[in-house]
């Protein structure tokens, strides 16, 4: 009745495989933690200072590049700074309509991406058109002044 060799390798290899697994979860989950504290920061930060909100937004993105509500923020974040900067508001435009498609991607089943992405690129004073996987978006397709369903309000 005694312990063989053999058998304790199994169960030495069976407890490093737990502990690996074990330790990659934790890794990952924290992470998650982590990018949702640095995304809930955003809001109040962004109203102060912009630039500290996007870098906040975007340190929550490398801890979590799959969670596309990070992504969706984002988008918003850039269009209230193209906004406030008519210079360069195409350059933030079409990186926040880039930010949305890419939300769309981790998502595709998503309406409220797909609704995200398609107002990203309709939400222009100046047109311009994007090709997203030979899908033409046309920014003057819906004027400025469409109803804005994610807030609600007409």
């Amino acid at each position: 009745a005694g312990v063989t060799a053999p058998s304790i390798s199994i169960v030495a290899a069976a407890a490093i495989a737990v502990v690996a697994v074990g330790a990659l979860t934790w890794v990952k989950g924290i992470n998650y933690l982590r990018a949702d504290h640095a995304a809930r920061q955003t809001a109040a930060t962004f109203s102060s200072d912009p630039g500290a909100g996007l870098r906040q937004i975007e340190a929550a993105i490398s801890l979590a590049p799959d969670v596309r509500d990070y992504h969706h923020r984002r988008s918003l974040m850039l269009q209230a700074v193209g906004d406030a900067d008519p210079a360069r508001s195409q350059a933030f435009l079409r990186e926040a309509v880039a930010e949305d498609l890419h939300a769309v991607e981790l998502n595709p089943m998503s309406i409220d991406s797909n609704l995200a992405a398609a107002y990203s690129a309709c939400n222009s004073n100046s047109p311009f058109e994007i090709d997203w996987r030979g899908i033409k978006m046309n920014s003057t397709a819906v004027p400025r002044t469409a109803p804005d369903r994610r807030s609600g309000h007409e």
